[in-house]
């Protein structure tokens, strides 16, 4: 059988767009297929954060082990190099600090959300995220300070970002420098009655003995007045902080 020309063409045309594709189609297929893969430590995680137990520890192991080789299939995926941080951070958080027998998994977790911030530097939860592990593995150094200083300045306007920030900066506030704790206070002042109400920020302080401090941030009378009641009730708002504190996350009615 003869081919004429046109056909040759045609076909050279339609393998050339065949192998133009191909490479998208296997990258699409590898990416899908780490998606799945970091489904299950996801879910897992999740269902941690709500009933505040860790599965065992073969198990937890196979969800890192499936987390990495997500990552080999999709290595520059920052969202599963986070989870590989949560997960490694989440063997940690019923042992104390100084308890070495997790010692590899805190220096894990630490690992890889310096890869997060390494591949994600403008990600302020990320630096939230480091400096949050660096402080609960008693390592409060540069690196933990510079960690709080980006989530501060790159989340301005993220609540999320700047909850976990401002109260990990209040838990430690007598170790942190002042140019910091002026930081705290401004982005405080700024997400009051905007993202963050009074009375949530008045009940925080209660915890952590930072109602003083909290006074010089607020200025309408109402607000004063608010921390003034607060302060002649500590007893009464422990007991509200201690049932918030059982307060499960609004994703746990559909976690199983």
């Amino acid at each position: 059988m003869i081919v004429t020309l046109k056909q040759y063409s045609s076909r050279i045309i339609r393998l050339l767009a065949l192998l133009l594709v191909l490479p998208l189609l296997i990258w699409s297929g590898m990416g899908l297929s780490a998606s799945l893969l970091a489904a299950g430590p996801e879910t897992a995680m999740l269902r941690w954060e709500c009933t505040g137990k860790v599965d065992d520890q073969a198990r937890w192991k196979a969800y890192v082990s499936n987390l990495e080789l997500a990552l080999k299939l999709d290595p520059r995926n920052v969202g599963i190099m986070r989870q590989l941080a949560k997960m490694y951070e989440w063997r940690t958080v019923s042992v104390a600090p100084w308890d070495e027998s997790v010692q590899a998994e805190r220096e894990s977790s630490i690992e890889w959300y310096r890869e997060v911030v390494s591949h994600r530097p403008i990600w302020a939860m990320g630096w939230a995220e480091l400096a949050n592990m660096k402080v609960r593995s008693m390592e409060l150094d540069n690196e933990a300070l510079d960690g709080i200083e980006k989530a501060l300045e790159l989340g301005k306007w993220q609540k999320d970002v700047q909850s976990k920030t401002i109260w990990l900066s209040v838990g430690i506030w007598d170790s942190i420098p002042g140019n910091l704790r002026v930081k705290v206070k401004e982005n405080l002042k700024r997400l009051l009655h905007k993202e963050l109400r009074i009375s949530d920020v008045a009940l925080y302080s209660i915890r952590f003995d930072w109602l003083d401090e909290l006074e010089t941030v607020v200025s309408s009378p109402e607000d004063l007045a608010l921390i003034d009641e607060y302060r002649e009730n500590k007893n009464k708002i422990r007991e509200l902080w201690s049932k918030m504190a059982k307060t499960r996350p609004e994703h746990c009615a559909h976690v199983v």
